[in-house]
């Protein structure tokens, strides 16, 4: 079965009082992506944010809104 190519992560942005925006390209449209996320680099596993993104065309985003004030390592999986 053929895989998706990798994403590639184009900005995470932080915006004050809303959360931190983590957007992404190479996407396929209606295919799910699975934004996951580490507060340090030495945890052993990622813990997935929200529900799968599906995006509508070749780029897609999603707004942790949990992270007001936390350090984060992001990462987005395809599914």
């Amino acid at each position: 079965v053929p895989a998706a190519p990798a994403v590639t992560i184009t900005s995470v942005t932080n915006q004050p009082g809303t959360g931190v925006t983590i957007t992404w390209t190479n996407c396929f449209s209606g295919h799910n992506y699975q934004v996951v996320f580490k507060n340090a680099l030495t945890n052993g596993s990622w813990t997935a944010l929200g529900a799968p993104v599906s995006a509508a065309g070749p780029t897609a985003s999603f707004t942790d809104t949990a992270a007001l004030g936390k350090a984060r390592y992001y990462r987005v999986q395809t599914e």
